[in-house]
């Protein structure tokens, strides 16, 4: 055995209070839980614990790990880890809970018990054994809630999160909980609590009015930052109608029928706009003079009925990255002219 290895299993470890274990990003080189060396009965008074890119998929957590009852930071950035266990509940004590994970993960619905949470990050994908939604009510010192999607969480419990600063959320295609979001955006809003909410809805089509209008109202809720919206839009609001605030947006699929930059120029805040896969349906778009002022990045993607772009000069003037990908009838001539002004430009029209 490795002289290190006897002395570190020799020693007591009382009086750590700090546990990392990271996994190299070589895919050749994979760690593998070094029980003898880390029998974490004998890190009991640990407060921090963070395994980075570890895979548990083959032996599962490590029992001892919800036995750390005095733990206060626990994380499992990018690992692999089918399931986590129910007795994770026992770390009362607990405030910064990272579960974003490499892989689909089933939670089990015992985060209610950790009371003392003030940041919480849940993964991209994950559901509960018996396919509940997750309940994060008695949550209610949350201050950064990341990731929570209405199709797994109740929409209903953010109303029980008075001090939350940061959301990052997701809503796809239903009716109800996109309205249940703008209605707790609009108390936020008269209370200053939530500074940078960030909004991703998928798959909700606006074919009705009572649709559109809620999308009207939800762009028009002063706090928002980042809307990332999936789904056919039509029309964009004037730009009146929309938050200043906006600093990001994301528009897939919304077939808009008027050049979006008439509107979205106007936005004093925007610095990231993409649009992508069939975004705006028409022929022309047109960035004025002086427009675009703080924008730093602008990609087009697939927009399939684009065949003109014109960009005045003092357009962007900030502008760093700009990508154009799968413009198929963007006219060529453009290309030279967009290099001369952005030197970082993406150009990767097929033709």
């Amino acid at each position: 055995m490795d002289p290190l290895l006897i002395s570190l299993e020799m020693k007591k470890f009382d009086h750590l209070r700090s546990l990392l274990f990271l996994n190299p990003r070589d895919p050749e080189m994979k760690l593998e839980w070094p029980r003898r060396m880390f029998d974490l009965k004998k890190y009991r008074m640990l407060r921090v614990l963070s395994f980075e890119r570890v895979d548990f998929q083959e032996r599962g957590l490590p029992r001892e790990t919800t036995k750390l009852i005095y733990l206060k930071y626990l994380s499992f950035k990018e690992c692999n880890l089918g399931v986590l266990p129910s007795s994770i509940g026992n770390l009362s004590f607990l405030e910064i809970l990272d579960l974003q994970v490499s892989s689909p993960i089933i939670i089990p619905n015992v985060l209610r018990k950790m009371v003392k949470l003030v940041y919480l990050y849940l993964p991209l994908e994950f559901k509960t054994p018996n396919n509940d939604k997750l309940y994060l009510g008695s949550l209610k010192g949350l201050e950064i809630l990341e990731n929570f999607d209405t199709t797994v969480c109740n929409v209903a419990d953010l109303f029980e999160m008075t001090n939350l600063r940061h959301l990052s959320k997701t809503v796809i295609g239903i009716l109800g909980d996109l309205e249940q979001i703008v209605r707790r955006l609009d108390v936020t809003s008269v209370h200053a609590s939530i500074l940078f909410p960030s909004i991703k809805i998928k798959n909700f089509d606006c074919y009705t009015e009572e649709r559109h209008s809620v999308l009207r109202k939800l762009l028009n809720c002063q706090i928002l930052h980042t809307p990332y919206m999936d789904g056919h839009l039509g029309r964009l609001p004037r730009y009146y109608k929309i938050t200043s605030s906006l600093t990001q947006m994301v528009l897939i699929g919304s077939q808009l029928k008027d050049d979006p930059m008439k509107t979205l120029d106007k936005l004093p805040e925007l610095q990231v706009l993409v649009l992508q896969d069939d975004a705006f349906d028409g022929k022309e778009m047109i960035c004025t003079k002086s427009s675009f002022k703080k924008l730093k990045r602008l990609e087009l993607s697939t927009l399939n009925f684009l065949e003109t772009w014109k960009v005045e000069e003092e357009s962007m003037p900030v502008l760093s990255i700009l990508e154009v990908k799968n413009c198929r009838k963007l006219q060529i001539p453009l290309q030279h002219e967009l290099r001369n002004r952005f030197p970082s430009i993406k150009f990767e029209n097929d033709k």
